[in-house]
């Protein structure tokens, strides 16, 4: 039997573009965690929608084991959102994937096949990201200011990588929940993966297919490929212009 396969899309409330989009997959189980309680979406979606899988985690759930304040040091407001939710889930609750694709819903990739070819590519890594920036190397970038504002309880080196659209392997997900089980809380999700990957010598890569993955950039149809993630693309009607068979033949 294979190896059970997982993509985890993340956002605020669940859209109709991405709901549609993840159904037609053949190869992964799909899943979207929702940062919003307000309205019970699997009860809104699971009479339209068979393949995906809609969680959403009271937050003092998430809280009570530890996952919380991934991104608090940003939003200041909010101590459990989405990631904290889908960390939970995926280390705690739901276990039996060897591997999970968590992808923020403002990435953009074409289809099922983009990760499919980086699975084949990279079949055993505990991390899979953009490229990964040691601390000491933002002494003289914007990044030296951020970095006190992180409660890290791990010896150096610390690490960061954009982790937005990012791959964690079983071994890594229980490294980070033991962490959150032991300290009550977990850390700036950024410095989280990789810290937490490359203290505990697991193994990694940074694929060039994650290299498109940034913090601001507006993206041309001309920059777009079948192969590759794309960070940010916020505009969700986009996802679908650029998904186009016509445009790639």
């Amino acid at each position: 039997m294979g190896e059970k396969k997982c993509v985890c899309i993340l956002t605020v409330n669940p859209s109709d573009v991405w709901i549609k989009f993840l159904d037609k997959f053949v190869n992964y189980d799909v899943y979207i965690v929702c940062d919003s309680n307000k309205v019970d979406f699997k009860a809104l979606y699971q009479h339209v929608f068979s393949k995906v899988k809609i969680i959403q985690v009271v937050n003092s759930e998430a809280d009570k084991f530890g996952f919380c304040n991934s991104s608090s040091t940003i939003s200041p407001l909010q101590k459990v959102n989405a990631w904290d939710k889908a960390l939970y889930y995926f280390s705690v609750v739901n276990t039996v994937y060897e591997h999970v694709w968590f992808i923020e819903d403002d990435v953009y990739f074409y289809n099922e096949n983009t990760i499919v070819n980086i699975d084949t590519k990279y079949p055993d890594q505990d991390l899979l990201c953009n490229k990964i920036t040691p601390k000491s190397d933002d002494m003289k970038s914007t990044w030296f200011w951020h970095w006190p504002l992180f409660s890290i309880n791990l010896p150096e080196p610390h690490f960061r990588a954009m982790v937005c659209a990012s791959r964690l392997s079983k071994k890594l997900l229980q490294c980070i929940a033991d962490y959150a089980n032991q300290n009550k809380s977990i850390f700036f999700l950024e410095t989280l993966f990789p810290t937490v990957a490359l203290h505990y010598n697991l193994k990694y890569d940074t694929p060039d297919e994650f290299k498109h993955v940034e913090y601001r950039h507006d993206w041309l149809a001309e920059d777009i490929n079948t192969t590759h993630f794309f960070h940010p693309m916020k505009n969700l009607d986009s996802h679908v212009d650029n998904r186009m068979i016509d445009r790639f033949v």
